[in-house]
């Protein structure tokens, strides 16, 4: 969502849609997913890439969080992903069935 300078390195603001999805015959089930806001801080890019931070939303009520993690415009953005992921995000459902060699 978004990326910013911060002490000499990148901080990483990104939504991630974690799921389990099993084969069935040629079709795929859902098992669970959720979206999942995080920041993540990295080394310059000058240097080798380490993580030098994470953070991850807490459960329930995230807006004081996201405030805290994101600019403002990002926090906007995090906040709509995280009360629509289906309506930005790739198709979880179509990810699952190319790794698991299943017909399209």
């Amino acid at each position: 969502m978004e990326i910013r300078r911060v002490d000499g390195g990148l901080r990483v603001g990104l939504a991630a849609w974690c799921g389990h999805y099993v084969p069935k015959g040629d079709d795929v089930t859902a098992l669970d997913g959720v979206i999942t806001l995080g920041v993540v801080t990295v080394s310059p890019a000058s240097s080798p890439t380490r993580v030098r931070d994470v953070s991850w939303q807490p459960e329930g009520d995230a807006t004081a969080w996201t405030a805290a993690h994101f600019s403002a415009g990002g926090a906007a953005e995090a906040e709509r992903l995280a009360a629509d992921p289906a309506s930005q995000l790739s198709d979880p459902v179509g990810e699952a069935r190319a790794a698991f060699e299943l017909p399209g």
